[in-house]
């Protein structure tokens, strides 16, 4: 397969646009440093499958380079280039991010500041379940008292396929256990817009937004999809330690179907959830969140349009568990977490960036309809999948030194099949940085 030098000349092309004028204005502050990881596990994520080791060990070179100007301006230039090494891959060379930045207050106004950000770096909308993925491209931000206004577009086809989270389609997901004739993941254009207002009387935060996803895929045999979405999101403080997290997310989008009419699809996704803090009670951290969406089904919602539900179908996938990978189609997930520090009173440093975490998930399906993501029995008429149970331990044990530890087990009920047996993962990760 041949790749054009335009995708590997285009990181190139940020770094001289933008660190040129940066150096030449004013003095530069550099930082910069290497990460070292390595993630050991030990899981059994297919049923009636064996154990199996993961491993993991990855170098990244990040470095960051500002200069501020006597009117409060900052232009910016940061980035981090890794290499790794994985059981089933020898090597791995990647440009994680790159990316310019300028902040301008006074821009556009005496009380505004505008913000620009050109390069690879992450896009996310604000609930996290439309987009949120490393892409190449530029977001723009007015900030002003009580609100703010973004707009954004990337391009995700320049991402290394196994780095590359964006599987919409089986065309997409074909290429993903196709490395070899595979380099680059899927193309796709993604746009965006988000009007915000903080402190929007008695909620933290409100935000509306509008994104949309094109499918770039040039193959005249394969399936191809464009999605719109819509969505509300709001954080309310409820007291002193409780915000209360909500949004919804409508979808629509088109399949166009080599073989068939282009097809209508519409989805939706809820989520809401709680978040407790009480620094006072040993950094005590409590969430709760529920997330639901439809499932799949054809239907003929106007007269001589073909319309389906695809229950919801997201830009990037997410990951929502350890053992399983749950599908948004027909789920319904009910998770708690609960962390402290339990020695966070003790003056000791060290001791006191011990913090353990215990979290639970219990997954169900919206309707009884088969999902993808685990086999069911098609004579059960539950609701209920299983539940997950995860036990971590994050350490910090020097400012440049840490060490995770991770054990999770998947436990299938329910309308599961009665022949599944149970899933488990067992790991260590630890970090340096220098």
């Amino acid at each position: 397969m041949t790749h054009t030098p335009k995708s590997a000349l285009t990181p190139a092309f940020f770094t001289i646009l933008f660190i040129l004028p940066i150096i030449a204005i004013h003095a530069v502050d550099l930082d910069g440093g290497i990460n070292l990881r390595n993630a050991t596990a030990i899981e059994k994520t297919e049923s009636g499958g064996d154990a199996e080791l993961d491993q993991l060990d990855s170098a990244a070179l990040w470095f960051d380079a500002s200069s501020a100007s006597g009117e409060g301006r900052i232009l910016s230039l940061s980035g981090q280039g890794s290499y790794e090494y994985a059981d089933d891959r020898t090597y791995l060379f990647n440009i994680d991010h790159l990316k310019a930045s300028a902040w301008m207050p006074g821009a556009i106004g005496n009380n505004a500041v505008l913000e620009l950000d050109a390069g690879r770096f992450l896009f996310a909308d604000p609930s996290a379940f439309i987009v949120k993925h490393v892409a190449d491209g530029l977001r723009f931000r007015m900030l002003k008292p009580g609100m703010s206004f973004e707009l954004s577009g990337a391009y995700t086809g320049l991402i290394l396929n196994p780095k590359s989270d964006i599987r919409m389609t089986g065309p997409d997901r074909a290429d993903e256990n196709d490395e070899d004739n595979t380099f680059f993941g899927p193309r796709r254009a993604v746009a965006g817009a988000t009007l915000s207002f903080p402190n929007a009387g008695r909620y933290e935060n409100v935000s509306v937004y509008a994104y949309g996803q094109f499918d770039l895929r040039e193959g005249d045999d394969d399936i191809e999809i464009d999605t719109q979405y819509l969505g509300i999101s709001t954080t309310k403080l409820h007291g002193s330690s409780l915000y209360g997290d909500f949004f919804f997310n409508a979808e629509f989008g088109q399949i166009r179907n080599p073989v068939e009419d282009t097809r209508n699809i519409a989805g939706f996704l809820l989520g809401m959830g709680l978040r407790w803090y009480r620094e006072d009670l040993k950094s005590s951290r409590l969430a709760f969140r529920v997330l639901a969406a439809p499932p799949d089904y054809a239907t003929d919602m106007i007269e001589g349009v073909k319309v389906a539900s695809v229950g919801y179908l997201p830009v990037s996938e997410t990951d929502l568990a350890v053992c399983v990978t749950p599908g948004l189609s027909a789920l319904g997930m009910v998770e708690v977490r609960y962390s402290l520090r339990p020695f966070a009173d003790s003056g000791n440093a060290m001791a006191a960036r011990f913090c353990p975490e215990l979290s639970a998930r219990g997954f169900f399906r919206t309707w009884t309809v088969g999902v993808t993501w685990i086999e069911t029995d098609p004579d059960s008429d539950s609701f209920y999948l299983g539940t997950e149970l995860e036990a971590n331990l994050a350490w910090r044990v020097l400012s440049d030194f840490g060490v995770g530890l991770d054990g999770a087990i998947f436990l299938p009920g329910g309308a599961a099949d009665s022949s599944m047996d149970s899933l488990w993962s067992c790991g260590i990760n630890v970090s340096v940085s220098l």
